[in-house]
């Protein structure tokens, strides 16, 4: 999941710059297009030059307000993303009046509003998706038990093992001291008949 959140984060970004860079170039092309000689205005001309920018504008504005959760369970998100979505639909509005100037100056506001809901998000990726973060605790918690365990009971056989040859059992030395020395060579009942 923490990796569909980064992609998400480049895309927000790159959705952002895109559209800032639209409405920027927009509002330069209609200053001059407004400064040009009555003669030299031809606006079918001018609608072909930017056709391309103003369907980015608004393929842009879609795409960024629809990535953008107005119903954020965290308050401090929730209130980054309306001041975020805020601030791009006050550029709509001038864009849409007409106000391309203003509206590029609102772009910085954007941007600004921008930051902290990428900073939030970036955080987000770096702890990791919170199941995954509790699975991942609960899991290093069983491998340190499980270690520390091993350590332990590896610690008490060797002790035993160690204790046990110190000592010795008196049930064994009983054992190896009623056995017969050559116990491998004395002939078994049934051969002994047969030889017999």
């Amino acid at each position: 999941v923490s990796e569909f959140r980064q992609a998400w984060i480049d895309e927000l970004r790159q959705e952002v710059a895109r559209y800032s860079s639209a409405v920027t170039y927009l509002s330069v092309c209609y200053s001059a297009y407004r400064n040009k000689n009555k003669d030299e205005k031809d606006i079918f001309k001018f609608y072909e030059t930017v056709r391309e920018s103003y369907e980015q504008v608004v393929h842009t504005y879609t795409a960024i307000s629809l990535r953008i959760n107005k119903n954020e369970k965290n308050e401090a998100i929730r209130k980054a993303n309306e001041e975020f979505l805020a601030a791009l639909d006050r550029i709509r509005e001038l864009f849409n009046e007409g106000s391309l100037k203003e509206a590029r100056v609102h772009c910085d506001t954007l941007r600004e509003k921008c930051k902290p809901i990428l900073k939030e998000e970036w955080e987000r990726v770096k702890k990791g998706e919170p199941t995954y973060s509790r699975t991942k605790s609960v899991a290093t918690a069983i491998l340190i038990v499980g270690l520390v365990g091993a350590v332990v009971s590896s610690a008490v056989v060797v002790s035993a093992y160690y204790q046990k040859q110190k000592t010795g059992s008196p049930k064994e030395e009983q054992k190896f001291q009623e056995k017969p020395a050559n116990n491998r060579l004395q002939p078994t009942s049934a051969l002994t008949r047969r030889l017999g």
